[in-house]
């Protein structure tokens, strides 16, 4: 049977997001090869799934040069090795450097634009990874993109031609995110944002929102790490003197069972792919108040499901967040099931699954 290899920055990514299509494969009989940095998910995790595990370290944030090259030639060595017959890429250095290479040794390969993170950025590095990315996804099988807006960017940029499909997001497990009861509403509406801790996240926002609301009866709950160490300060004067209380980082585990214990999500983020949180909350049916930029407008009806707002403007978060708390519980929760429907309908990882054997068949002539 075939070989794949599938590669991205960390395992956390792929035991989060990519599970189930790991699983399929598996069970259809592929050879699967995992290829990312170990982050804190233990190898034994794809060992107990049927998956061969390589250890290779991406450096997603780094901007060495030098560390790239090493990155392309580590790639080299293991698709020597391990002679897949499709290679599966996600984020943007595998997508870069693990393309090039497949590219060279003529291994079919099928990428995943799961974001434009510091492509988002307009300058001299943008042109550059503009250039690169023409490059190595240019004899792609398929790349496949999370929201219509960076679909057009690159097809703008001519980064993509015919290649390409989009894909509800990375999707999300409806059975494992169900619908949770809506919970009482006793005498505070309880808020979640789960978002690593930076200004990008629209965290400035949040935080100017909750100072207006002090006098409502909410409650704001953080959980996520403090990638800025600037904010640990501000963190910890925001929780002696409003109703804010940070978790730090949860497992995935119980991030779902903080968001089943609330009210509504809040996702300030001021770029995405595709939010997975709004998906994850969504499905377990409860509202989402998220910035309306690409990667949350998909998954949010607004006034239906929840509330969208410009991005960056805290006023608006703020108003949208005062009409959420006065609207009746009865409401709230209609929202919420509203948001699962949603789900159900649009975002079921199955067909982002699908999706992926439909190209893998394509590939290898099955």
């Amino acid at each position: 049977m075939a070989r794949i290899l599938v590669t991205a920055a960390v395992a956390r990514s792929i035991y989060k997001f990519r599970s189930e299509l790991l699983d399929r494969l598996v069970n259809d009989g592929y050879q699967v090869t995992v290829c990312c940095d170990s982050d804190h998910v233990s190898p034994e995790y794809f060992d107990s799934m049927g998956c061969d595990y390589k250890r290779i370290k991406v450096g997603q944030q780094g901007k060495n040069p030098l560390d790239d090259i090493k990155l392309f030639f580590q790639y080299m060595r293991i698709l020597r090795s391990e002679k897949p017959d499709v290679v599966l890429t996600y984020t943007v250095k595998p997508n870069i450097y693990a393309s090039i290479a497949s590219r060279w040794l003529k291994i079919p390969y099928i990428n995943n634009v799961t974001g434009l993170g510091v492509i988002g950025n307009k300058g001299f590095l943008q042109k550059i990874l503009f250039v690169m990315q023409k490059f190595a996804l240019s004899k792609s099988s398929c790349v496949f993109f999370q929201n219509e807006s960076n679909l057009s960017l690159y097809r703008s940029e001519k980064i993509v031609r015919n290649q390409f499909k989009l894909i509800p997001g990375s999707g999300v497990n409806i059975k494992k995110y169900h619908a949770a009861d809506y919970p009482s509403e006793n005498t505070l509406v309880k808020f979640i944002t789960v978002a690593r801790i930076r200004k990008d996240k629209g965290i400035d926002e949040l935080f100017a929102a909750v100072r207006v609301l002090k006098e409502y009866s909410v409650e704001f709950h953080i959980v996520g790490p403090c990638e800025d160490k600037a904010y640990i300060g501000i963190m910890n004067k925001l929780q002696q003197d409003y109703p804010v209380i940070y978790h730090g980082q949860l497992t995935q585990e119980q991030v779902h069972e903080m968001i089943i214990q609330q009210h509504c999500l809040i996702h300030p983020s001021h770029s995405e792919g595709m939010a997975n949180v709004i998906l994850e909350s969504a499905a377990c049916a409860r509202p989402v108040i998220a910035t309306n930029i690409p990667g949350c407008r998909e998954a949010v009806d607004d006034g239906e499901t929840g509330y969208l707002y410009p991005v960056k403007d805290a006023d608006a978060l703020t108003e949208r967040i005062k009409h959420f708390v006065e609207r009746s519980w009865e409401e709230k929760q209609d929202m919420g099931f509203a948001g699962r429907r949603k789900i159900e309908i649009e975002f079921d990882r199955n067909i982002v699954v699908n999706a992926y054997l439909e190209e893998i068949k394509k590939v290898l002539e099955i």
